[in-house]
């Protein structure tokens, strides 16, 4: 990659930004980090994160922009909606989408204060990789990696505790383990320019987790009525009979299944499916702690293993549960639950 006086680097091993100051001879060159300290460096310990004013305008003058140039990494904040917090991966550089070193971004979207720490599974052992304060509407660079070098690197883990002075909302703290989503041409990011149009978003907190109010369902709740709304109907001859199961208000069981889950999966990846299947477990998870349920049941089915294990997973960071197979005569071996002591 060709550098210019002026351009905003980041270094590949390091969590340190700086300028280049001057391009020495064999590859290298000068760079002032931020205490004000000049290093001389190889160009290859080091990623362009933006090009220098004056290369911009050249740029202007003689032709198209490149995707750094155009580049504004204040957009990362409109890939995380209000009220949220999450993982962003990004290139690096452009040119090296599919190949190219990645960089991880944390983005609190809320209108809280964010303490975090985020870990990486390397070899089946945590390292601890960033950690923080994140005010509210703004985002952290978390780590930088090539490609090669994450392919031993099984899965992350984030927890975070949100605060703010005005207001202490019920669900201020957060635990997720997230499997690894690299940027890629099909991100759908078509709307936004230069590097941001390939990034990949993982949701790790989201303030609005309840799920909007059914008013048909609570209308028939309280009508003195035993007759029920079309959609409730529909509702009732799907979900499972009480008497027969055993399922009572303070127990649920939850299909985990990814063609429950959305409409079209035809796009896909593996890795997106599972995503969205863990983050329906994690929802479920919370919303079952908070209304003090006895029982949940969650059905993976059998597959590779893939989902059950990452299941299990997870249940170990919580306290106060026990989980186990399922009713073998009901559930086979594609069903896991969970009570919560």
């Amino acid at each position: 990659m060709k550098f210019n006086i002026g351009d905003r680097v980041s270094f590949i091993n390091e969590k340190q930004d700086g300028t280049i100051q001057k391009i020495l001879s064999g590859g290298r060159v000068m760079v002032a980090i931020e205490d004000g300290f000049e290093l001389e460096v190889s160009e290859k310990e080091l990623v362009k994160i933006a090009a220098s004013p004056k290369a911009a305008v050249q740029q202007k003058v003689e032709g198209p922009a490149t995707d750094e140039s155009k580049t504004s990494f204040e957009d990362l904040l409109l890939l995380v909606q209000k009220g949220q917090v999450g993982i962003i991966t990004l290139p690096a550089r452009s040119g090296a989408v599919l190949t190219g070193p990645v960089d991880f971004y944390l983005v609190n979207n809320t209108i809280h204060q964010l303490l975090f720490t985020f870990y990486a599974d390397i070899n089946q052992r945590w390292r601890g990789k960033s950690s923080g304060v994140l005010e509210p509407g703004s985002y952290k660079k978390l780590m930088d990696a090539d490609r090669q070098n994450l392919i031993d690197v099984k899965s992350f883990f984030i927890q975070g505790i949100l605060y703010n002075e005005s207001v202490l909302e019920q669900n201020n703290y957060f635990k997720k383990e997230i499997t690894l989503l690299l940027p890629d041409i099909n991100s759908g990011n078509n709307a936004l320019k230069g590097l941001l149009a390939f990034a990949k978003t993982q949701l790790v907190y989201n303030s609005q987790g309840e799920e909007p109010i059914d008013l048909d369902q609570l209308k028939d709740k309280f009508s003195p009525s035993p007759v029920l709304s079309q959609k409730n109907k529909k509702q009732a001859a799907n979900s499972p009979d009480p008497k027969k199961y055993g399922i009572l208000e303070t127990e649920k069981e939850v299909d985990l299944h990814i063609e429950e889950l959305t409409d079209d999966i035809s796009s896909l990846s593996n890795g997106e499916m599972l995503n969205i299947q863990m983050q329906h477990f994690t929802k479920e998870m919370d919303n079952a702690i908070r209304k003090n349920f006895h029982r949940i049941i969650f059905i993976h089915g059998v597959g590779n293993g893939r989902l059950k294990q990452e299941i299990r997973k997870e249940l170990h960071h919580y306290k106060g549960i026990r989980f186990r197979d399922a009713d073998a005569s009901r559930y086979g071996h594609g069903a896991t639950e969970v009570i919560l002591l």
